[in-house]
């Protein structure tokens, strides 16, 4: 009786330790794709989201020489962005201000990103990329909710 007793709990623990959750490789592609971005030039960041564009929205080729020139101004100053955050990052949390200057920087670039676009992409092509973009922040916000929960914040 004390064998089976002891049987049945190693089959129940490893059959939970077994199945990986979700969230668990959520998170990881997540650290993999930031770190996968870093090791290449804005250059090559731009070139990749263009193509991805060009996959996803159809684009012409005079749209393709425009969005990928887009692409290279915003990664530039995506690039600039992360260095002086990594400086930054070992002096200590920012203040409430430089946090709240750095979320309104966020926003007003996607903002005049979205602009720029819509300058080049036509109706349709606009609509299927917010469409893609609600898509693309819906899943990160699960992700970061399901990380929360994860570390027992949610």
């Amino acid at each position: 009786m004390k064998n089976l007793m002891m049987i049945t709990m190693v089959v129940f623990t490893l059959q939970a330790t077994a199945q990986r959750p979700n969230w668990v490789q959520q998170e990881n592609m997540m650290g993999q794709k930031m770190s996968f971005m870093e090791d290449f030039s804005p250059e090559q960041i731009a070139n990749l989201k263009t193509k991805r564009m060009v996959l996803q929205l159809d684009l012409t080729a005079d749209q393709t020489d425009k969005v990928n020139n887009l692409n290279l101004v915003f990664s530039k100053a995506f690039k600039e962005n992360m260095e002086e955050m990594k400086e930054k990052k070992g002096k200590g949390k920012p203040s409430s201000e430089n946090r709240y200057l750095m979320m309104i920087g966020k926003l007003n670039d996607r903002i005049a990103y979205r602009d720029n676009l819509k300058e080049i992409l036509n109706k349709e092509q606009l609509e299927k990329w917010e469409e893609m973009m609600k898509n693309k922040f819906a899943n990160r916000s699960q992700f970061m909710q399901n990380r929360a929960n994860k570390y027992g914040r949610g």
